[in-house]
């Protein structure tokens, strides 16, 4: 029974604070070195650090993929051969160049050159899907959808 007890008066014993090596507001002038060094250093890693590429290498992230929303402007040039409609939407398309656009040589062109061209009349909501980027860093229109709203 005498070790319970003493077990118990060891616990309820008062502690003494704990204490930091370093009072605060008064840091060592190791330490106040250290921090100048480790900011110092972030600083030239942040502005040192070079910029993705964007010029060139832009539309690799974009050579597929698709957009959603509203055709707002169709394009027509009879300057590029082979080309049908070039489409621009809302929101934009991504990319360096903000235009999809429809090649005769599609399989589907007859069906999604009326498509493209109903939905953009009646303002329906489409997904214009694409799976390469022309020379102008256009979007080529594999396929179309778009529903009533």
């Amino acid at each position: 029974m005498h070790p319970r007890r003493t077990a118990r008066l060891a616990r309820d014993r008062p502690q003494p604070p704990a204490r930091s090596p370093v009072e605060p507001g008064h840091p060592s002038p190791r330490n106040a070195r250290m921090h100048y060094f480790v900011r110092t250093a972030l600083l030239l890693a942040v502005l040192g650090a070079p910029n993705p590429a964007r010029a060139d290498d832009e539309d690799d992230e974009y050579l597929t993929g698709n957009n959603h929303g509203r055709i707002d402007l169709i394009h027509l040039d009879s300057a590029v051969q082979g080309r049908g409609p070039c489409v621009q939407m809302k929101p934009s398309i991504p990319g360096k160049s903000a235009w999809a656009c429809l090649w005769r040589n599609n399989p589907l062109y007859p069906e999604l050159l009326g498509l493209l061209q109903s939905a953009f009349i009646a303002g329906k909501r489409c997904i214009v899907y694409w799976s390469a980027v022309d020379n102008k860093s256009h979007k080529t229109i594999d396929r179309v959808e778009c529903w009533r709203t």
